[in-house]
């Protein structure tokens, strides 16, 4: 199955691919990430940073990544449609990946804590890949449900550091290129 199945008018930026992103410090975190494609097992991650540490952007690079494997991938910004109702989680447990960006923004909210829930055991069941993002730590979300808190306990959980001004600059110099743009390092 080689698909991208994107919610409402959602489309993943083309340009948000792991060729075209800096992991500085955090190449680990992208290695382990790409890795769990490889996988036949349960895999959850839950990646926070600061905005402007490339969430999104490895969010979709997955994405994309999935769909060069032939796996099936859905990418949901909930900062975006956290207004929806939960229904909008509704099928995604079928997928191979499900990456959800900026998770806070459902936290507290019984219908979604409740959908998440399961979701989450969903995947679990049927081997699939959950990475979740966030600009705080788990912790820190607000979860109420306690069987939902105990599931984000699970898995990996990474904090994305921000890029290093030389790797800033080659990023830069990156975007430019992608648009046809020479700009030196100078």
């Amino acid at each position: 199955m080689n698909s991208i199945q994107l919610p409402l008018g959602v489309s993943l930026n083309g340009y948000s691919t792991f060729d075209n992103l800096i992991p500085g410090p955090n190449k680990q975190i992208h290695l382990s990430v790409k890795q769990a494609l490889l996988s036949e097992q349960f895999s959850y991650f839950y990646i926070w940073g600061q905005k402007g540490t490339g969430k999104t952007h490895l969010l979709q690079a997955m994405c994309h990544n999935a769909a060069a494997n032939n796996k099936s991938a859905s990418y949901i910004p909930l900062q975006h449609y956290s207004d929806l109702g939960a229904s909008f989680l509704e099928g995604q447990d079928l997928l191979d990946l499900v990456c959800i960006d900026d998770i806070a923004n459902f936290a507290g909210k019984d219908s979604w804590e409740k959908a998440l829930f399961f979701l989450f055991n969903q995947i679990k069941e049927r081997n699939g890949i959950l990475i979740m993002t966030s600009r705080c730590n788990v912790k820190e979300l607000g979860i109420r449900l306690p069987d939902l808190k105990t599931r984000f306990e699970w898995g990996l959980k990474y904090k994305l550091a921000g890029l290093s001004d030389l790797d800033k600059i080659d990023a830069l110099v990156l975007r430019c290129e992608s648009r046809g743009i020479e700009l030196s390092t100078e």
